[in-house]
């Protein structure tokens, strides 16, 4: 759903040349990025009242993941509509970088995600149904494998 916006955020340092170039990227995302964002945020809060003990788990265990997430998810719209509001080459390169980093974030995480979920990711749950991590965070989520993935 948002994966146009974040290739365009990630590409627009390497695929523009100069500013116009750039500025009619972001003008063909312009009218789509925040309807995307929106229902970026309704997938998650459907898994949670599809599955709020599933949500409350994996949020447990992607903790650190989630808040990455959230962090790039707010610095996405900030870097979309403050990029031009100086008119000021080095104000304009700022945001286009924090532009590149909200847009490559999540699909990086999301890739490792995708990955720690088919090599299965390292928690477990007990008779009792509480879960327990069997692993710490960096040999489970930035395993070979998830990083390959993302």
């Amino acid at each position: 759903m948002v994966g146009m916006d974040m290739g365009v955020g990630t590409l627009l340092r390497f695929v523009g040349r100069n500013d116009a170039e750039r500025r009619t990227a972001l003008n063909i995302i312009g009218p789509h990025w925040d309807g995307n964002q929106v229902w970026f945020i309704l997938g998650g809060g459907a898994i949670f009242a599809a599955f709020p003990t599933l949500y409350a788990t994996s949020f447990s265990v992607f903790y650190v993941v989630m808040i990455l997430l959230l962090f790039s998810m707010i610095l996405r719209p900030v870097a979309f509509e403050y990029r031009s509001k100086v008119d000021a080459r080095l104000w304009r390169a700022s945001w286009d970088w924090a532009f590149l980093v909200s847009g490559f974030l999540p699909m990086f995480v999301y890739g490792a995600a995708f990955g720690n979920i088919l090599q299965g990711v390292g928690y477990h749950f007990a008779w009792s149904g509480q879960y327990f991590q069997d692993s710490s965070f960096f040999s489970y989520l930035l395993n070979p494998f998830a990083i390959l993935c993302g």
